[in-house]
């Protein structure tokens, strides 16, 4: 998180009321349908030379690109998907605050699939039918509802999952920092 409160005020991007930033390349144009590389920033190769040497992605397609976003309470990011630019699979990197993140069917009937509470310094990966066919948000929300139904509560290998006395229903949020490291897609992959 340091690193990421020295980077320059003027590299940051406002998109919808939150600031992200790219790493490792811009998009091209304003369709997203290219992406110059440039080299990623040290600390974020360290990252992605971990999650390499751990076998989050293979060693002859390493991550190369993050996207750096940074949420307010009450801030987050409408369902999507990532799209063709990148391999599919992505890590992210959860920094500071808990958020709730929901996977839903591309198709409006199908609706809601799951719903994981993201802890922080949490890494959720997903791939596969995970990137390619299901839409994935953050709720815009101030707090997140334990009691949401079929809420999954992530913890990661340092602690437990998120957890509260029983008479606390909601999680209130502080401002989260998501590193999303993914793999640019060349013409020969």
């Amino acid at each position: 998180m340091e690193h990421i409160e020295n980077l320059r005020a003027s590299s940051w991007t406002n998109v919808l009321g939150r600031r992200l930033q790219y790493l490792g390349g811009s998009p091209v144009d304003a369709l997203s349908q290219g992406i110059e590389l440039e080299p990623l920033p040290l600390w974020i190769q360290v990252v992605c030379d971990e999650l390499v040497e751990r076998g989050v992605f293979p060693k002859d397609k390493p991550p190369n690109h993050c996207l750096l976003n940074d949420y307010r309470p009450g801030q987050g990011i409408e369902a999507h998907k990532d799209g063709p630019l990148y391999l599919p699979r992505v890590a992210v990197l959860s920094l500071g605050s808990h958020a709730t993140l929901q996977f839903s069917a591309d198709e409006a009937e199908q609706g809601l699939l799951a719903s994981l509470l993201l802890p922080p310094r949490g890494l959720l990966v997903f791939a596969g039918e995970a990137y390619r066919q299901h839409l994935h948000s953050v709720v815009a929300a101030v707090s997140d509802d334990l009691e949401l139904p079929g809420l999954v509560r992530l913890g990661d290998a340092h602690s437990a999952p998120v957890t509260t006395p029983h008479a606390e229903r909601f999680l209130p949020r502080a401002r989260r920092l998501s590193l999303t490291l993914r793999r640019v897609r060349r013409w020969w992959e």
